[in-house]
């Protein structure tokens, strides 16, 4: 039913409307629906102005939409280095613009929202970016192996580029979109991160058909000391590098070189960086802060023969973080020339090499144990340290407040399945494991009972035990007597809580079980004898408690995404433990 005021204008409008000729009235009532149309869409707009998003100051707007297109385009740089694709980085920026006039004035005021160029693009969109970007640096990422539906052409904008990634498969079909190479030659005087990805299995620049060479050579000059005076960040993946125009980046402070394996043809399975050169070009960046290499050096096809390289040492007294990705001996053959007195961060991922025999696999396991074990002593104290079958992880914590001070992410990937059990021991001792203070081991550990003994053995002020999905010959491990004899003194560096004991880990105060399935279907590892099938809460208890009358009290036991446990499970626990905490809706309840 219409209120009387709406019943009102209409009587209005229809005696309006009776005094127009027929043919003009429909024209009138058009008119009248568009103009009250108007006039609903402008009440709105009035209404929305009210919402305490839009009563925002513009400043404070400004902040809320950048902070979110950092994380975007962040998340989206990372995957578009790595090779994958996802949206054009505006469709935040143009969905923030079209929400209302406040919003969309403080995203046009606000050049930070439009300095990200996905190109290949039209010539009318990109134009417009760059004029929304104002006087801001830009960030381009330039994608050949895209083929625009359109001619487009790119304005010359190098001067302007802070960031400049080019991302290319140079085979055959190659062309330049009709991009002009002058646009790529020049100074760059703003730009201060270079990012060059060859998605082909050619490597050398004499390799690349005609259309590549040029573009390839025009960007080649970019990193220069002459062309980017500012350049800090560089990044080839496999890229030809131009070791005497790296030379010259005085500036850089952030290295990284791959030529990753699974993108080679089977003739180019192996590195194609010369060591030496590689070794005198850093030796010549004094502010190098984190260098990556990845499948670099061409050491795969025969045996590291220590000869073959330079004897020359590399003192990088800025470098933070080492990142080395490569066969064995390759890692061993760069740790082993590199003084890094300020190193913080060590990532090692070690591949096994097929060729080397078993005597030259345990040698170099040895030699790189060494130098991991030489590269993390200026971390000072190992805090936390996680396990898994073929991983280390730790971390190092320096003064009486504990404050972080190194990480070590230590990988060997396809260790021989002799050297499995032995790698842990080796590495363990290498960075000195005394002092850890929690030990987290993951899923999949199966080792045998005397290599638990010999890892607990390097770490007996443990206080906190984590495991996922623990299995039996852990806990006969952690009751026996006899399996891992601490000597009564460590010499100056000896803590005052440290006790001699026959027991792994007597410090041990708090553990904690994840997926710990309570049903094990397997003989029991001390008798071989199936028995209870609920033995698994017995075996826990029993270790507990053998602890428990050598003054080694447990102070809480934790249960996580626990499976199959009953409540005579929990009583056998409880009577072990004073605290024992688990999940109520667990996933196998």
């Amino acid at each position: 039913m219409l209120d009387s005021d709406i019943r009102a204008d209409i009587a209005a409008l229809r005696e309006k409307l009776e005094r127009l000729p027929v043919h003009e009235r429909r024209q009138a009532l058009e008119y009248e629906v568009d103009r009250r149309a108007r006039v609903v869409l402008q009440l709105k707009r009035e209404i929305n102005k009210l919402s305490s998003i839009s009563v925002l100051p513009s400043e404070i707007l400004e902040k809320i939409f950048i902070g979110h297109t950092e994380i975007t385009w962040g998340r989206v740089a990372w995957t578009w280095e790595r090779g994958g694709c996802d949206v054009p980085r505006q469709d935040f920026s143009l969905d923030i613009s079209q929400v209302c006039s406040h919003w969309r004035a403080t995203a046009l005021n606000c050049p930070a929202l439009w300095n990200n160029l996905d190109l290949p693009s039209s010539v009318e969109w990109t134009k417009e970016l760059i004029a929304r970007a104002k006087t801001l640096p830009l960030i381009i990422r330039l994608d050949l192996d895209l083929r625009p539906t359109t001619p487009y052409s790119i304005p010359p904008i190098l001067p302007r580029i802070s960031y400049l990634g080019v991302r290319a498969h140079f085979d055959e079909e190659f062309y330049l979109h009709g991009n002009d190479l002058n646009n790529w030659s020049g100074p760059a005087p703003l730009l201060e991160r270079l990012v060059l990805i060859n998605r082909s299995s050619r490597r050398h620049l004499a390799e690349f058909p005609p259309a590549a060479h040029k573009l390839v050579s025009s960007v080649l000059r970019l990193y220069s000391g002459a062309s980017s005076p500012r350049l800090t960040h560089l990044r080839l993946r496999q890229w030809p590098p131009d070791w005497a125009r790296i030379t010259s980046l005085s500036t850089l402070t952030h290295l990284k070189i791959g030529f990753p394996r699974w993108s080679l043809s089977p003739e180019w399975s192996d590195g194609c960086v010369d060591f030496d050169e590689f070794l005198g070009t850093i030796k010549c960046l004094p502010l190098l802060e984190s260098l990556e290499v990845e499948d670099s050096f061409p050491l795969r096809c025969n045996p590291f023969k220590r000869k073959t390289l330079s004897d020359d040492m590399v003192t990088l007294s800025r470098l933070h973080s080492l990142t080395m990705a490569d066969v064995t001996p390759a890692c061993v053959a760069l740790s082993s020339h590199l003084t890094l007195p300020t190193l913080s961060a060590l990532t090692i991922s070690a591949k096994a090499l097929d060729s080397l025999k078993e005597t030259e696999v345990e040698m170099m396991l040895i030699r790189l144990a060494h130098e991991v074990g030489d590269k993390v002593r200026g971390m000072n104290e190992v805090h936390t340290m996680l396990l898994s079958p073929s991983s280390i992880r730790a971390s190092f914590v320096t003064g009486p407040s504990q404050q972080p001070s190194g990480v070590l992410d230590l990988s060997i990937w396809n260790p021989p399945p002799k050297y499995s059990d032995w790698m842990h021991m080796e590495f363990l001792g290498a960075i000195s494991a005394r002092t850890v203070r929690s030990l987290i081991v993951s899923e999949y550990c199966g080792l045998e009972k005397d290599t638990w003994g010999a890892i607990f053995r390097h770490m007996p002020n443990v206080t906190d035990l984590q495991m996922s999905s623990p299995q039996p010959i852990v806990f006969e491990a952690l009751k026996d007597p006899n399996i891992a004899v601490c000597p009564s003194s460590t010499g100056p560096s000896e803590r005052e809580d440290e006790r001699p004991s026959g027991y792994p880990c007597p410090s041990l105060r708090v553990l904690t079980l994840g997926k710990a399935d309570f049903s094990i279907n397997s003989s029991r590892p001390s008798d071989g004898q199936h028995g209870d099938p609920r033995w698994f809460s017995d075996l826990i208890a029993e270790c507990l408690l053998a602890r428990q009358e050598k003054d080694m009290q447990l102070q809480e036991l934790r249960l996580r995404n626990h499976l199959n446990l009953r409540g005579e499970d929990i009583d056998r626990l409880q009577r072990a433990a004073p605290v024992v905490e688990w999940d109520p809706n667990p996933a196998g309840a």
